[in-house]
């Protein structure tokens, strides 16, 4: 079964679950169909010079329109990371699987056309010429009056898990993305430091924020590009990735954090030039040694994508774990945001 209609699947279960005891049947499956069918119908851009079939992230509830102003705060959810003038993908990933889950489920194809219809548009439109870099992820979005991305800040939001769908739908615009964040995302091609921020219509990579989070999603991305184009210059920028994050890993638990170890690590073996996506994930985190754990304490990590506050034999009190798919976002209960709303 396909991941998006797994997770909805579970998703329907659980309401369904929740609401045994009432005494009102509920079809949920309706209740998600109707979203869906909203989104489509009223959700879409239909601002400024340009119409496309691109979701809005933000929309007001009781015109299903998107904001004329600064739309009210939600609490926990800092105002420059609300794309409430438009468009961005990556925050409104869930939307995508479900309407693919949707086709899957009821057979009705046109959910999943509907999918397919945003992301070819944003791919073929949303793409820096300068850098390849995309309109999406925590900070950028493509604004629906302005025509254009909003904040030159590129960093990716979570794990992209459509690469395969998009690469069906536009493989030189994927490639080109791929491309984009090793030419410049990556500051320094030999050591592997880069900063999780970077201009998106411009060459401008920093450095100093080596979030092995983020390093995760760039490993993901060009094994998928790998995967696609056999070019070795994506094997390159993983093996450089990866080798920056050994030489972060703490002593003691073998866990890659944001200082930099001076003591030596193991030899990392050669990676097969001829492996699979999946082959090179499971590669990466499966020659590590185990991390060494104090039994008396709490679980560590203690949740998927959470922060570990036990104090370490270095001092350091915060860990992220390399491309940890689960991790949990920084947001609030948004009231008019179609991707949180789910």
């Amino acid at each position: 079964m396909k991941r998006s209609t797994l997770a909805l699947t579970g998703l329907l279960a659980l309401c369904q679950a929740a609401a045994a005891a009432d005494a009102t049947p509920k079809d949920y499956l309706a209740v998600v169909k109707a979203y869906a069918d909203t989104m489509i119908e009223k959700g879409r851009d239909t601002y400024g010079t340009v119409h496309s079939p691109l979701f809005a992230t933000t929309l007001d509830r009781t015109t299903h329109r998107i904001f004329d102003a600064t739309p009210p705060g939600i609490a926990g959810i800092r105002g420059q990371d609300r794309p409430w003038k438009g468009a961005n993908p990556m925050h409104d990933l869930n939307l995508y699987q479900i309407l693919y889950a949707l086709t899957d489920l009821t057979g009705e194809k046109r959910y999943a056309a509907e999918s397919d219809k945003t992301l070819r548009w944003f791919l073929g439109n949303c793409q820096s010429k300068q850098t390849g870099l995309l309109a999406w992820g925590e900070h950028c979005h493509w604004a629906f009056v302005e025509e254009r991305a909003l904040s030159g800040t590129h960093e990716l939001y979570r794990p992209w898990v459509l690469w395969d769908r998009c690469y069906g739908l536009d493989e030189q615009a994927c490639l080109r993305f791929a491309r984009g964040l090793w030419d410049h995302q990556i500051s320094n091609k030999t050591t592997g430091n880069f900063s999780r921020h970077a201009a998106y219509d411009r060459h401008g990579p920093g450095g100093g924020n080596e979030f092995p989070r983020h390093g995760g999603y760039y490993i993901a991305t060009w094994a998928h590009a790998y995967a696609r184009s056999k070019d070795p210059e994506y094997l390159k920028a993983i093996e450089v990735l990866v080798d920056l994050f050994e030489r972060h890993r703490d002593p003691a638990t073998k866990i890659a954090q944001d200082q930099v170890r001076s003591s030596p690590q193991p030899e990392r073996p050669a990676m097969d030039s001829q492996a699979k996506p999946e082959e090179i994930l499971l590669f990466l985190g499966s020659w590590q040694e185990p991390p060494v754990v104090d039994c008396a304490a709490p679980p560590y990590p203690q949740a998927s994508g959470a922060r570990d506050r036990r104090p370490s034999p270095g001092g350091l009190q915060s860990r992220n774990l390399i491309g940890d798919p689960q991790r949990s976002p920084r947001r609030g209960p948004a009231t008019c945001s179609c991707a949180s709303s789910l």
